[in-house]
């Protein structure tokens, strides 16, 4: 009689026990969170402008992200070029990227090391289509369904660009915030040490 009280006993632990699942690959990335409040809030900013910009399209369930372009000036400054990325076939020219949630909304981060271009080749890192296919269908559902609905595979493309945020900062410190158009290798005139330099 003790061992079948034993036995219910054991029974009623195992029962009571969650099986924890394995994690696939596609689940092993680490999620990370912006750690400089003025960054953060330059990305609030823009993601204003650009989604008031794109009211219709977002309502008709198009994808509009912010993206943000990192790259050192020099071992004390740092420029983040923020960007509208409306278009998934551009996930291809922006590897390797970061996704994090600012306000709600997904932001791709780019760090361009070695060898990156407009042209896929060029790049050392390369989405595979597989992966590609899966961040599509993720980020860009509308676009993935229209792409997938003709037999060509043939990407739209909506032209759109707004005027660009350059923020530049020394250390963690914002010291300058400047709009307009242009590319991600403009340099721009900020005021630092007491002088205005082009960088």
């Amino acid at each position: 009689m003790p061992q079948l009280y034993i036995l219910v006993f054991l029974l009623a632990i195992l029962s009571s026990c969650s099986r924890v699942e394995e994690k696939g690959d596609d689940d092993i990335h680490p999620e990370f969170v912006l750690n400089n409040a003025d960054l953060e809030q330059a990305i609030l900013e823009y993601q204003q402008r650009i989604f008031a910009d794109n009211q219709k399209r977002m309502a008709r369930g198009d994808s509009v992200y912010v993206n943000v372009f990192a790259k050192g000036i020099n071992d004390s400054i740092t420029r983040y070029i923020l960007f509208p990325e409306a278009n998934g076939y551009s996930l291809i020219f922006n590897t390797p990227y970061f996704v994090y949630k600012v306000g709600g909304h997904h932001v791709f981060f780019t760090f361009r090391g070695a060898r990156f271009g407009y042209k896929e080749k060029e790049h050392v890192h390369k989405l595979s289509e597989e992966s590609y296919e899966a961040q599509l269908k993720k980020f860009f559902p509308n676009e993935y369904r229209e792409m997938h609905s003709s037999k060509y595979r043939l990407h739209s493309y909506y032209l759109y660009e707004p005027e660009n945020c350059y923020l530049t900062f020394l250390y963690d410190s914002l010291i300058d915030k400047t709009y307009k158009r242009g590319a991600d290798f403009d340099k721009i005139l900020i005021h630092i040490s007491g002088k205005d330099v082009y960088m």
